[in-house]
């Protein structure tokens, strides 16, 4: 086992609302490397803390008799935080709240989202910088590409965060619809992960062929009749156990009103006892029950398409760490 910290990462995002102010942040970032008993192999991942830092304002109190409010100024501040645990082999995200106004899933993915524009922007402001330079120092003979054409060269990448879904949650629930109108698949391009469904494979090759910013949803809708209930519960499992598949299936519920879910009605949440004292400890505990889930058949082990080219990400990553930390 080895550990290896980085500088906590500081950007910022700022959410205003009424009476509230919150600061988005990640802290305490480090390496982490896990024997994995499975497979006899180490398992490398990030993890850290999200925090959510934020004072809320009050102006006025109802009185001792509750009969009136009175102005009544005071501020309270609190920084509750989530653990997040990110296996760099899989990509699974193991996130754990620990406090009732902890940071969410959509938090955490934002602030990610936000820390690479922010690289990307410092990217392309540095080439833009040099090539103005050296286009100075030849005499106006070197072309200086403009950031927006920059921009298309180095576009933000697509994030999603897919949850894990119970099968037996999706099956109970549309069998309990009497009839199923719209059945909805959205296709998101995987790292190195391998399809574990044929249909999959063929519209992730077609959206790569596509562009970089396509989009591939597959939609059926129902005809006269409603669509065969045994084989959406079947598409919608597939997709459950690709991990890189959103659903929607839409319809009437037995008293005729409309129902609808997606993988986020179904997702798996495993209760945990007691938070560990340190993160180290949390990501052994949440390695270990995501192991102990594909032993019981509940979840589909990942498998990695290009094992190689992830394990010479994976160096680069940590070597990467190390440059970083001698710098502290």
């Amino acid at each position: 086992m080895g550990v290896s910290v980085i500088p906590s990462l500081v950007v910022q995002l700022v959410t205003v609302g009424v009476s509230v102010i919150s600061f988005y942040k990640f802290i305490d970032v480090k390496h982490l490397e896990i024997e994995n008993s499975e497979t006899q192999e180490s398992d490398y991942f990030l993890y850290g803390k999200i925090v959510k830092d934020f004072v809320y304002s009050r102006e006025q109190l109802l009185d001792e008799n509750e009969s009136d409010v009175v102005a009544d100024h005071d501020e309270l501040r609190d920084s509750p935080s989530s653990t997040f645990i990110l296996s760099l082999q899989d990509h699974r995200l193991y996130f754990i709240k620990e406090f009732t106004l902890s940071p969410t899933l959509s938090n955490f993915k934002l602030l990610v989202e936000h820390l690479i524009k922010l690289q990307i922007s410092e990217i392309i402001d540095e080439i833009h910088t040099r090539k103005k330079e050296m286009n100075k120092l030849n005499g106006g003979t070197i072309k200086v590409p403009s950031k927006k054409s920059l921009r298309i060269s180095y576009p933000s990448p697509s994030i999603e965060i897919v949850k894990l879904s119970s099968p037996d949650g999706i099956m109970e629930f549309i069998n309990s619809m009497k009839s199923v109108n719209r059945f909805e698949l959205k296709i998101n391009k995987t790292n190195h992960e391998a399809d574990l469904s044929s249909l999959f494979k063929v519209l992730r090759d077609q959206n790569k062929e596509m562009g970089p910013d396509s989009k591939n949803t597959l939609i059926y809708n129902k005809g006269k009749k409603s669509l065969k209930h045994e084989k959406v519960i079947e598409l919608a499992k597939a997709a459950s156990e690709d991990n890189n598949v959103n659903f929607l299936v839409k319809g009437d519920a037995v008293d005729g009103g409309p129902v609808s879910g997606t993988e986020e009605d179904f997702d798996l949440k495993m209760p945990i006892s007691e938070i560990e004292e340190t993160p180290e400890l949390m990501a052994y505990k949440a390695h270990k029950t995501f192991w102990q889930l594909i032993k019981d058949g509940i979840v589909k082990q990942p498998r990695v398409d290009n094992i190689k080219l992830v394990q010479q990400k994976i160096k680069n990553i940590i070597e990467l760490f190390g440059v970083w930390n001698s710098k502290k």
